[in-house]
């Protein structure tokens, strides 16, 4: 089981630092555990983590070792989705095969997130992770974004392509995107929590997902998805705007 899902939106692939960046965020979700209840213990965590004389390694006792939670990264598709749109745009696809090919895409964009942060790619083949000795081993020449995570603590990418092919439940539409997909993942491996990075965001420490929805922040299947996830939490951030995050509440 998964503690966090964290979802990066495809627009921020041409981000540079996008490896440090979600190396931060993923350090900082690490070491966060429960999510902190007030601005205050947001900020004494943040300087617990990175104003430390021992720097991110210093608060170890924050989570501890004998249980690390667990990250899984999505990916949005990015360009590489919009491309699968003008296709579809020029040749009128099966709403089936603009579906597969759109999944295929954010095949593509998690073996670049895999590569650049060089953490393990996990082919989602039904519900639920591998364990922790499935991943792949350290290549010559790897170099991670800081030092390298013990290998217990290592966020997994997830390439959800074949799964979610496979589920007959999902809508095959361009109303679907990568961010219900993200909610979709987390109900599929029992993740408590629900991060969606994202080039724009609130800046309110809270926001109901009705607001979320006529913002445009996720797509209109996102709140009807939510419900089969009840005990799941849903937060929203700007990926330059480490670690502020805006909890999302139903109602």
């Amino acid at each position: 089981m998964a503690d966090w899902i964290v979802k990066v939106g495809g627009s921020l692939l041409e981000s540079p630092g996008l490896a440090s960046g979600l190396d931060g965020w993923c350090r900082w979700l690490l070491q966060r555990g429960q999510p902190p209840h007030s601005p205050e213990a947001r900020q004494s965590l943040y300087q617990s983590l990175y104003q430390s004389p021992q720097g991110p390694q210093g608060s170890q006792e924050l989570c501890p070792p004998q249980l690390p939670p667990s990250i899984g990264v999505l990916v949005g598709g990015g360009r590489a989705a919009d491309v699968v749109r003008q296709w579809d745009a020029s040749h009128r696809l099966p709403a089936r095969a603009s579906h597969r090919l759109a999944l295929a895409a954010m095949s593509q964009t998690a073996r670049l997130v895999a590569e650049l942060t060089q953490w393990p790619l996990h082919h989602l083949q039904s519900t639920g992770l591998p364990p922790r000795h499935g991943d792949r081993p350290p290549r010559d020449g790897d170099r991670p974004p800081r030092d390298r995570q013990p290998r217990d603590r290592q966020p997994w990418v997830i390439d959800l392509a074949e799964a979610a092919g496979r589920d007959p439940n999902l809508p095959e539409s361009w109303d679907l995107t990568s961010d219900s997909l993200a909610l979709w993942l987390a109900n599929c491996v029992g993740a408590r929590h629900l991060l969606l990075l994202k080039a724009v965001a609130p800046l309110e420490p809270s926001l109901k997902i009705a607001r979320i929805c006529e913002l445009g922040w996720v797509d209109a299947y996102f709140s009807r998805m939510w419900t089969a996830a009840p005990a799941l939490s849903v937060e929203i951030a700007h990926f330059h705007q480490w670690p502020q995050t805006t909890q999302v509440s139903r109602s």
